[in-house]
């Protein structure tokens, strides 16, 4: 496309596909004069175009239709609830695994990992919306400021430089598009396919319409052919229940309109199932013929088992067809497989991104771990515990025995652990909000750019504009 076609494009309200892939360099050929970084902000930001030749990548299924496939699909609802509660109702803990396991080094930073799950965020909950997101989204994305989720629904895309890294997430407000500073979220994918932009959910080959139809359409995903069958069906269940009926005078009848109209269209109409109605007229009854059955079952039946294939899970069979309990062991132990997946890969994000995030240090110290947490390797001796019991011995009493001559180690828990926790946060929080004030120079820099260029751009216009008329 040559610089006029382009500037035209612009100066009519017609800019490139949203979605489009195009190189800055594309633009830096046509340009005389012109900043090329400048033309490439610039056009990142309008749509299009992507900063410092990188890309704007919309995500492949829009994540608002993703949500509402779940929301009016309720067998995707019911595997994706299912996985979700076999796998907040798992135990977890945090460890300290240094010194061989035995931990103690990090026994501070434990602390304040606990008390961070305690005071800061409800990890079930952190846990089923992170769950929720990637089977049905494949992408989650959340703040360490106060660990709530972006709401995924407002996202239009996003933009990646040259090196697939993300710099911003595009917002709907209000139908205004607002860049916003990726550097301030953690990402995660459920399945990443050759370094995609977004992630793959569980749902995505029964969802995705993005391939070219045989036929040359624009295909229909396979939720969307299963969601109108059922609509059909109640069509076809209510056309079957209350088929047309059409009354009309047999041959030799004569019925003037008039006795059509004041006499019978009333008292036919006012009957009900099981009335019976005397005329001194012959009539007959067509109906309409329905087939509620043999045209449609086979088709149904070859749509479900396609989107039974595509959800990926025997929670449903196991409840609309009996006869599957004999397979439920087999199929039990491939949902096991698929939710211990899904646990693994919580444990990774929690111990790359999340423990960094709350305490600054690295990976590796002190991790997330599943299964219930072993808290009686020591036991206290029978003659403390019955002076215990008993009320002989104080509970400072007995600590301190057990300190003294059993050479017990108790951690303090005070205070000042919370205060130590809310300055780790700070730090982290600090930290976040010079890299956002960083981002908004930035972007307020990319504004002033993008208003002077367009400017720039207008008066070029005008002068090629002139030139052609000149010419002609």
């Amino acid at each position: 496309m040559d610089l006029y076609n382009y500037l035209k494009r612009i100066k009519n309200g017609n800019n490139p596909a949203y979605g489009a892939v195009i190189k800055a360099e594309q633009i830096t050929q046509t340009t005389s004069g012109t900043k090329s970084s400048q033309i490439s902000k610039t056009a990142s930001l309008m749509g299009g175009l992507a900063a410092n030749g990188g890309f704007r990548e919309p995500p492949p299924i829009l994540f608002r239709r993703r949500i509402e496939y779940f929301l009016t699909i309720s067998k995707i609802q019911n595997v994706v609830d299912g996985m979700v509660l076999d796998i907040t109702n798992r135990k977890h803990f945090f460890k300290d695994t240094t010194d061989g396991g035995k931990g103690g080094a990090y026994s501070k930073d434990l602390q304040l990992m606990e008390r961070w799950e305690k005071t800061q965020v409800q990890l079930s909950t952190f846990f089923s919306e992170m769950v929720r997101n990637w089977l049905i989204n494949g992408t989650h994305i959340v703040s360490p400021k106060d660990w709530m989720p972006l709401q995924l629904r407002s996202i239009n895309a996003k933009l990646r430089d040259d090196d697939g890294n993300t710099k911003f997430y595009i917002q709907v407000i209000n139908g205004v598009e607002k860049p916003i500073d990726a550097s301030q979220f953690l990402e995660t994918h459920y399945i990443s396919i050759d370094r995609g932009a977004w992630g793959v959910g569980l749902f995505d080959s029964i969802m995705n319409d993005q391939y070219v139809d045989v036929d040359g359409r624009q295909p229909t995903s396979i939720a969307q052919i299963y969601r109108q069958t059922l609509q059909d069906h109640g069509k076809i269940i209510h056309k079957y229940a209350n088929p047309l009926s059409i009354y009309m005078p047999m041959d030799g009848e004569t019925v003037n309109q008039e006795t059509i109209d004041n006499d019978i269209v009333p008292l036919i109409e006012g009957m009900k199932p099981g009335d019976r109605i005397v005329l001194n007229k012959r009539l007959e009854i067509l109906q309409e013929s329905i087939d509620g059955k043999a045209r449609f079952t086979e088709y149904t039946e070859q749509i479900n088992d396609e989107l039974e294939t595509g959800l990926q899970s025997s929670k449903n069979r196991l409840i609309t067809k009996p006869s599957a309990m004999a397979d439920a062991e087999e199929a039990g132990e491939q949902d096991d497989d698929r939710i211990l997946g899904i646990m693994d890969q919580i444990t990774i994000f929690m111990n790359k991104s999340v423990i960094h995030a709350v305490l600054g240090i690295d990976a590796g110290f002190i991790e997330f771990q599943w299964g219930e947490k072993d808290e009686f390797h020591k036991h206290i001796p029978p003659h403390i515990r019955e002076g215990l019991e008993l009320g002989i011995l104080q509970p400072e009493e007995a600590r301190q025995m057990l300190q003294e001559k059993h050479e017990w180690e108790f951690l303090e828990l005070d205070n000042n652990n919370q205060q130590l926790l809310d300055d780790r946060m700070a730090n982290q929080t600090m930290m976040l909000d010079d890299k956002e004030k960083k981002a908004n120079q930035e972007a307020l820099q990319v504004a002033k750019e993008t208003k002077e260029d367009l400017t720039k751009r207008t008066i070029l216009l005008s002068q090629i504009e002139e030139q052609l008329a000149e010419i002609k």
